[in-house]
């Protein structure tokens, strides 16, 4: 948690430097991975839901391994 919060940290650092233009900016992922990464405000969407993603995989591993939910 320690190291996720400091990523964290240095991220919302980064994208309060940033300005209305800075996030239409086409960002340097692949063009392959279509508008969830274009510009670097969709970018630093992607990465608001991100750990949600994560949080959902715990969920049903939980759910698989027969226990319950942490929050209902």
């Amino acid at each position: 948690m320690a190291k996720f919060e400091e990523i964290r940290a240095a991220s919302l650092a980064h994208l309060n430097s940033l300005n209305d233009d800075d996030l239409d900016q086409k960002s340097h992922a692949p063009e392959e991975y279509g508008a969830t990464f274009a510009t670097v405000g969709s970018c630093f969407g992607a990465m608001s839901t991100h750990v949600s993603f994560h949080a959902g995989q715990v969920a049903n591993a939980r759910r698989a391994d027969g226990r319950d939910p942490l929050m209902m």
